[in-house]
């Protein structure tokens, strides 16, 4: 019989099957690997029982009756997925087959639009199968919604009243579920039976107000953000309407704490987090985004809400899931596009498809795909702003010519790449040949076909205008935002810090952070390659610095938890070097980690020396952990009164002038030895000098990031300035 364990399984596989599909396509090798797995857990569990059944009911999935976890990410994307496609029941019969295991599949990986009709599953997709059955479960509310189980569970009208009840306790009883937020529900209302935990908001108090009294404000803040982020759920009454009556229901004595705005950042980025990949519809989504985040700054703080929640939930923050969660910002909607560029591949072979997708999507393109001419041609069509289409010539449904024919008639020039072994054989074809922006392609791997869009997708020609311009300055307030606007209190202790990116968005990073009461964090950083996904992994590694490190006075071992948080979900072939420090403010202790980023300036006042600090370790993002952490080491010291450390990017030592010549790290250490003694935004100042005297004409080749920590006393400022030529010791330079 089926178990716990046994059921979570089952939902594991589906859940998996179901994102490959939708991802990749049926016939993508991880697809094909994906669906037989489902296929042999299926056969197992029904080598013991006839059939096997995936139901929605309320807020939970049952499988074999089983209530699955709702914290697990596999019953939320199945949750999401069915809903939003209509499904409530899936049931699989004993000798089902591959075909009718992709069908289903093929139902949960299409747009909801295309299989539903209102919010039906339309009845071809519910019909035609021999071992498969869609919907086929119904439900039944008893007593007055206080439960509802399968109706053909239910035992017949006329039986014995004892009996019925009987029955239904016994079958409700199983149930693990969320309850509702305001109580029970109207009569006839599908919710599950039994909760764990509180059925109400009214009934957490008691503990949340014990939790408080206690100290444990912490504690208290995740119980309210948990309760209110899950009983949130789409319906008739919008997302951001349920989110504030709830946090209005919270009592006026705890108010002060438990509906503080983070708190208020936190469910709203928990609620939005679940909904990002199905249940709430995108109009939803972006009404709901615009409500908590009206302007720049705010959509920062909710990104980095979201981040945190998907983490919280064991989903990982990845920059695609990132960007979907960009997009539905209102005021932000643009900015991907002015800094990429939007692509279309058209391709019958769905493995190519992905392949090329992936590549794209990698240097920062936003990429859709087609199977057909026809839907490929819809696409272009309905949206009218792709930058590069990529295409085959031969189609499944008719020829790859009969897109430029549409597109050069209704006056649509979009720059296209044909991609095929024969490609240059179709030059002559008169709907290609007469196609005014075509480049052949006959090598398919996913870099040449990158090159190629690259040089037809050449950004506008016309000269950007005053609304293109006002969406590039939001670009670059975008990473602006992620500054910090105000430090941390560090008594006894002077920060400064310089931002100044190349163009519009920069790759650079920077944060000074709270670790916990005594300590703070200091981190600069630069995020390989530029725009807009640059910036996606900035607000993870911030959001999980600043949510990872809380009691980690271990520069290394938070340096370990942050890779091994963002690693998984940062796109290959991008990755992330930093250098970051944990200071004790009390004590001027500090411990001190570089993966492969330029390594610090410490500036000595008893000796009036600055030495650079070794440098060690792999840069962050590039998967395999325990590498990673074979090569980081840690360094500790004490920074004694009038001492400085000043972090920056290779933005600042390899500034060129005209000649292509480097400023080097010679010139920015004399820059802060003759600054030193009049404190930190002398020094920041006296290198970005350095920098602008040794460019002279020549423009700004990367951005520019330094961050100086000092600390207060040491000796007053000299009268006479070092004299010039004077030899700076560069200790552990050349090690």
């Amino acid at each position: 019989m089926a178990d716990a364990n046994s059921t979570l399984d089952l939902t594991r596989r589906l859940s998996r099957a179901a994102r490959t599909v939708k991802m990749y396509g049926n016939d993508h090798p991880q697809s094909r690997s994906d669906i037989d797995n489902l296929k042999k857990g299926l056969d197992r569990t029904m080598s013991l029982e006839p059939k096997t059944t995936f139901v929605l009911q309320g807020n939970a999935l049952l499988v074999q009756e089983i209530v699955q976890p709702f914290k697990d990410p596999a019953t939320t994307f199945l949750i999401d997925s069915l809903r939003s496609h209509g499904v409530t029941s899936i049931t699989f019969h004993a000798g089902v087959a591959a075909p009718e295991i992709e069908r289903v599949l093929k139902i949960l990986g299409a747009k909801p639009q295309d299989v539903l009709e209102g919010n039906n599953l339309r009845s071809e997709h519910t019909q035609g199968y021999d071992r498969v059955r869609l919907n086929d479960i119904k439900y039944v509310a008893v007593s007055g919604g206080d439960a509802v189980v399968h109706a053909s569970q239910v035992l017949p009208a006329g039986a014995d009243a004892s009996k019925v009840a009987s029955a239904i306790h016994d079958l409700t009883a199983q149930a693990d579920a969320r309850n509702t937020l305001f109580g029970s529900p109207g009569p006839g209302t599908p919710v599950p039976a039994v909760a764990a935990g509180p059925a109400t908001l009214e009934d957490l108090f008691p503990r949340v107000q014990d939790l408080a009294r206690q100290g444990n404000l912490g504690d208290a803040q995740r119980l309210v953000v948990d309760f209110i982020s899950k009983a949130v759920v789409p319906g008739t009454v919008p997302l951001g309407q349920q989110i504030r009556e709830a946090m209005d229901r919270i009592p006026e004595g705890l108010r002060g704490s438990l509906a503080a705005p983070a708190v208020q950042e936190d469910v709203s980025g928990a609620v939005l987090a679940r909904n990002l990949d199905g249940g709430a519809s995108p109009e939803e989504l972006q009404k709901t985004f615009k409500e908590f985040a009206p302007n720049v700054g705010d959509a920062m703080v909710l990104l980095e809400a979201v981040a945190r929640a998907l983490r919280a939930s064991g989903q990982g923050a990845s920059i695609e899931t990132l960007e979907k969660a960009m997009r539905f910002l209102p005021q932000l909607e643009q900015v991907q596009a002015l800094l990429t560029g939007n692509v279309l591949i058209v391709h019958g072979n769905a493995e190519r498809r992905a392949s090329w997708k992936q590549a794209l999507s990698e240097v920062g393109y936003v990429v859709d795909t087609a199977a057909s001419a026809k839907e490929g041609l819809e696409l272009l069509l309905s949206k009218a702003n792709y930058d590069a289409l990529v295409m085959d010539v031969n189609l499944p449904d008719r020829s790859g010519g009969t897109i430029l024919s549409k597109l050069t008639r209704q006056k649509m020039i979009v720059p296209v790449v044909i991609a095929s072994p024969k490609a240059t054989t179709y030059q002559f074809d008169f709907e290609i040949f007469s196609y005014p922006k075509k480049k052949f392609v006959v090598v398919l791997e996913p870099p040449a076909i990158v090159e190629a869009v690259k040089e037809m997708a050449t950004r506008r020609e016309k000269a950007i205008d005053e609304a293109e311009q006002a969406e590039r300055t939001r670009s670059r307030e975008i990473q602006e935002q992620l500054l910090p606007k105000q430090y941390p209190p560090t008594p006894g202790w002077e920060v400064a810090h310089l931002y100044q990116p190349a163009g519009d968005v920069g790759g650079d990073y920077l944060d000074v952070f709270q670790v916990d009461a005594g300590r703070v964090g200091l981190i600069v950083g630069d995020v390989s390659g530029k725009g807009y996904s640059a910036a996606m992994v900035m607000v993870m590694v911030r959001s999980a610095f600043r949510m990872a490190t809380a009691g980690i006075a271990s520069a290394r071992d938070a340096a370990y938890r942050v890779n091994r948080l963002v690693s998984p979900d940062v796109k290959k072939g991008m990755f992330i070097t930093l250098g970051y420090g944990c200071l004790d403010v009390p004590s001027g202790r500090l411990s001190l980690v570089n993966c492969a980023h330029n390594p610090p300036f410490h500036y000595s006042a008893r000796t009036k020396t600055v030495r650079m600090l070794a440098s060690s370790g792999l840069p962050m993002g590039l998967g395999n952990p325990e590498r990673f952490e074979a090569s980081v080491s840690e360094e500790e010291m004490e920074l004694e009164p009038g001492d400085h450390l000043v972090f920056y990017t290779d933005g600042v030592v390899e500034a060129m002038n005209a000649k292509k010549d480097e400023l080097g790290e010679g010139p920015a250490m004399e820059a802060v030895k003759s600054a030193a003694a009049k404190g930190p935004r002398a020094v920041v100042d006296a290198i970005n000098a350095a920098i602008s005297k040794h460019r002279d004409t020549a423009p700004q080749s990367d951005d520019i990031t330094i961050l100086d920590l000092c600390r207060e006393g040491g000796p007053a400022p000299e009268e006479e300035p070092a004299a010039e030529g004077e030899e700076i010791p560069r200790t552990l330079l050349d090690e």
